[in-house]
């Protein structure tokens, strides 16, 4: 979903799940419609990412995910 997708200036990145924690990771954004966005680099197929990426999210914190 386009949430997942955080802009910082001229980065955007998203919070790609790594074991039981996180990483930031860039890409480049392509299209955005529906609340989705395309990402055309930064991400492999099959990569989970944070949807709704809260405040005081960082580089190796500790998730539960929650997978629809």
């Amino acid at each position: 979903p386009a949430t997942a997708a955080v802009r910082d200036g001229d980065t955007t990145y998203v919070w790609r799940l790594r074991e039981e924690s996180v990483e930031r990771v860039a890409v480049r954004p392509g299209r955005e419609r529906d609340g989705q966005i395309e990402l055309l680099s930064g991400i492999a197929a099959g990569d989970t990412v944070v949807a709704r990426p809260v405040a005081g999210l960082a580089p190796g914190s500790v998730v539960v995910p929650i997978l629809k």
